[in-house]
């Protein structure tokens, strides 16, 4: 066995495990009524898309985005690249054993977005990446 092989033998991995649902983007319309669109990163590891006129109402689940570890061991970083989050669970690392949510509200004719970089970390701050990606949120609402 190569020295390489020994030493990775005796490694043991631990640590949490994140796989959110990359799709993008959440897209949501609604004809003569407010429209609200976005997600929300639950402290029990699902992640739900955020619908309806007020946001209150879990849409479809879109899977779970801890697969392995505790809550408590995961931040999540959003960063806004382009647009205006209407709900915001805030700026910085936010750890996960509260639920987070982000999206956009539009109460007018016209399309609301934010374009969003996501990032799970295993600390709060330093540490390691355990997903980024990017997630587009767009509400629009028609009049007729």
């Amino acid at each position: 066995m190569s020295s390489l092989m020994r030493l990775m033998a005796g490694l043991s991995i631990s640590g949490p495990k994140v796989s959110a649902n990359t799709t993008s983007p959440l897209a949501e319309e609604v004809i003569n009524d407010q429209c609200f669109a976005g997600t929300e990163f639950n402290s029990d590891g699902v992640e739900n898309r955020r619908d309806k006129d007020d946001g209150t109402h879990p849409g479809v689940t879109r899977g779970t985005w801890l697969d392995s570890g505790l809550n408590s061991e995961v931040w999540v970083e959003r960063t806004i690249n382009s647009g205006t989050l209407d709900n915001d669970s805030g700026a910085g690392r936010l750890v996960m054993s509260t639920s987070r949510q982000f999206g956009v509200n539009r109460q007018t004719e016209g399309t609301g977005s934010a374009n969003l970089t996501i990032d799970f970390w295993d600390a709060a701050s330093g540490g390691n990446n355990l997903k980024s990606y990017t997630l587009i949120i767009e509400a629009k609402v028609t009049i007729e």
